[in-house]
C-alpha cells in the first residue's frame, strides 16, 4: 500500500495540518506488516478525524485524546511516533498529555467544555489524583477560574526539579548535601534571572521618552526597579561570591574580581539597591545607557560587553561623590523639583534629566 502525501503542508496554530479531511489524510507509513487492512482502515479514519478536528478548543482536546489513544492501542510504540507526525506536529509527550485528558477526565467533560479551559491547563488537571480533580472540577463548574500554576498549586502537583529537592533533603554526608545545595541554587537562579529580566525592561521603559524628546523621569524608575535592586544584589552575594572573615571574625559574602563582567554586575546592582547612590542631574541618563544597560543585557541576554567596559573606571563610582555633594549643596533645588506624591520615596534633587541636556552627550 504507497503512503500518500497531503498536497497543502500549512501548519495551523494548534499544531494540525489545514485542509479538507478528504485532501488532509496521510495513512500510516510504517512497517505494513505491523498492521492488518482493517487496522490500516481505522487508522485512515483516525487521521482523518485527526485533521478534521481544526480548531483549538477544550472540546478539541478531548477529541485529540480519544483518537490518539485508539491509534496507539493498535500500534508498537515506535510505530506510533511515526503515526503521530505524518497527521499533526505535536510531540509524543504531547499526545501522551491528550490521552490522560480523555482518560481522566471525560467524566468532567462537560464542565470542563463550557468553562473553556486552554489546553494547558487540562494538562496539568489531568495530572491530579482523581478524588482532587473531582472537587476541583466542582469549583470549576460553580464558576470558579484557575490559571495553569493555580492548578498545579491546588493539586499538589510537582515538578522533578521540587521533587529532587525534597528527596535530596533525606541523603545524609556530602552527597547529600551537594544535592541540597543544588536545588538552592537552581532556586535562586531562577528569581535571579527572573528579577534581572524586570528590571532590565523597566530600564529600557524608562529611556523611551528619549525619543520622542521628552525628559527621562527618575522617580517612576526609582519607584519600579528599587526593590528589585535589592533583592538581585543580595542574591548575586549568596549565589556567586565566595564567603569571607570580615568584621569580628564573621563570614560574609565577599566581591567578585573587579576586572571581570560578573564583578561589575555585582558592583552596579550594589550601587542600584541604593536611591541616594543613583547619580543625578545630566549624569543619569548616560550611566543608564553607558553601563547600566550594557551590564544587564550581558547578565540578562548574555551580550558581549565593549572592550573598553572591563578595567575601566565606572562611571557612577565617579559620579557618586559629586552627587551626594550635590545632594547636601541643592536642598532648595531638591524642594522646588519634588515631583512625587507623599505616598512616593524621596527624591532626588533633579528628578528628571531633560532631553535638551542630553544633545550634547548624544552627539
Amino acid at each position: 500500500m504507497k503512503n500518500r502525501k497531503r498536497k497543502d503542508e500549512n501548519i495551523t496554530m494548534n499544531g494540525l495540518h489545514e485542509g479538507k479531511a478528504s485532501t488532509a489524510l496521510v495513512m500510516y507509513a510504517g512497517d505494513e506488516a505491523a498492521v492488518n487492512q482493517e487496522q490500516q482502515r481505522r487508522l485512515d479514519e483516525i487521521a482523518d478525524m485527526v485533521v478534521s478536528a481544526n480548531i483549538s478548543s477544550t472540546e478539541c482536546a478531548f477529541i485529540y485524546g480519544k483518537c490518539f489513544a485508539e491509534a496507539k492501542a493498535i500500534l508498537a510504540k515506535k510505530e506510533f511516533g511515526k503515526w503521530l507526525k505524518g497527521v499533526s506536529r505535536y510531540t509524543v509527550r504531547s499526545a501522551w498529555n491528550f490521552i490522560l485528558v480523555h482518560e481522566r477526565l471525560s467524566e468532567h467533560r462537560e464542565v470542563l467544555v463550557n468553562a473553556g479551559l486552554a489546553t494547558t491547563e487540562l494538562f496539568e488537571l489531568a495530572k491530579g489524583e482523581p478524588q482532587a480533580v473531582s472537587q476541583l472540577a466542582d469549583r470549576i463548574g460553580h464558576g470558579e477560574r484557575f490559571n495553569r500554576t493555580q492548578i498545579r498549586s491546588l493539586l499538589g502537583i510537582q515538578n522533578r526539579a521540587e521533587k529532587k529537592s525534597q528527596s535530596a533533603i533525606l541523603i545524609g554526608g556530602e552527597v547529600g548535601l551537594q544535592a541540597v545545595v543544588q536545588a538552592k541554587i537552581a532556586h535562586d537562579m531562577a528569581k535571579f534571572r527572573k528579577l534581572m529580566a524586570s528590571i532590565l525592561r523597566e530600564v529600557e521603559l524608562a529611556l523611551q521618552p528619549l525619543e520622542l524628546g521628552k525628559s527621562v523621569i527618575k522617580s517612576h524608575l526609582r519607584i519600579s526597579i528599587l526593590q528589585e535592586c535589592r533583592d538581585a544584589s543580595t542574591l548575586i552575594d549568596v549565589i556567586a561570591s565566595p564567603m569571607t572573615l570580615q568584621i569580628q571574625t564573621r563570614l560574609y559574602p565577599g566581591h567578585l574580581p573587579e576586572d571581570t563582567p560578573w564583578g561589575r554586575v555585582q558592583r552596579l546592582l550594589h550601587l542600584m539597591a541604593f536611591e541616594d547612590k543613583w547619580p543625578v542631574r545630566s549624569d543619569f541618563v548616560p550611566w543608564l545607557q553607558d553601563e547600566v544597560l550594557p551590564l544587564l543585557k550581558f547578565a540578562v541576554h548574555g551580550d558581549p560587553l565593549p572592550e573598553t567596559f572591563i578595567g575601566s573606571t565606572s562611571q557612577a563610582e565617579t559620579t557618586t561623590v559629586v552627587a551626594e555633594r550635590e545632594v547636601t549643596q541643592s536642598a532648595e533645588v531638591a524642594a522646588d523639583d519634588d515631583r512625587i506624591t507623599v505616598a512616593a520615596p524621596p527624591l532626588d534633587p533633579i528628578d528628571t534629566v531633560p532631553a535638551e541636556e542630553l544633545k550634547s552627550v548624544e552627539t
